[in-house]
């Protein structure tokens, strides 16, 4: 078995396993469903510094931009649902803009042309930032989507990460291309 059967093995896993503490217990999922999935999973495996947050019980933030139905299913999937005593919070923004406090950032593939600025806006906060575009990760942005066939996962861009004072579990990490 070679590293990327073992890693596949692995993802196929820590999916399984993303999906079912969120009541998605059906076969087949959407491609959005499995995002939302790993937005609201994703905070396990990330730690923030401590003045991300305003104080010990504010809420997770996810903030989906311009994004209606991945927004709504994020809202389904991570309701109810707390993480190291922290409910998930999930905002739609129109523009960034209203991005003002949030610790994970979506910013869907209609912004592949403005990428660059967008992630240069907010750089020197400490927001995970999340992409679907291709080469998402080379354009400092934090964890991309990825589909290569059939199979879906995600890139890292841990040192643009870790110049926002965010720590990526190795846990996650391992689960990962890593792009710098």
């Amino acid at each position: 078995m070679n590293i990327r059967e073992i890693k596949n093995i692995i993802l196929t896993a820590f999916l399984g396993l993303l999906v079912l503490p969120f009541s998605l217990r059906a076969q087949q999922f959407s491609e959005k469903e499995v995002k939302a999935a790993f937005l609201c999973n994703f905070p396990l495996f990330i730690e923030w510094p401590e003045n991300s947050f305003s104080s010990s019980s504010s809420p997770i933030i996810i903030g989906v931009l311009n994004d209606t139905a991945l927004a709504t299913i994020t809202k389904r999937v991570g309701g109810n649902v707390k993480i190291s005593g922290r409910e998930i919070q999930v905002i739609q923004y129109k523009n960034l803009d209203e991005v003002k406090n949030c610790q994970i950032l979506f910013i869907g593939s209609s912004y592949k042309n403005n990428l660059t600025s967008i992630v240069s806006k907010i750089s020197d906060k400490p927001i995970l930032t999340v992409g679907e575009t291709e080469g998402f990760c080379k354009q400092k942005g934090m964890i991309g989507f990825s589909k290569k066939k059939s199979k879906f996962g995600f890139d890292i861009n841990d040192k643009i990460a870790r110049r926002s004072g965010i720590k990526i579990s190795s846990k996650l990490l391992m689960l990962a291309t890593i792009v710098e």
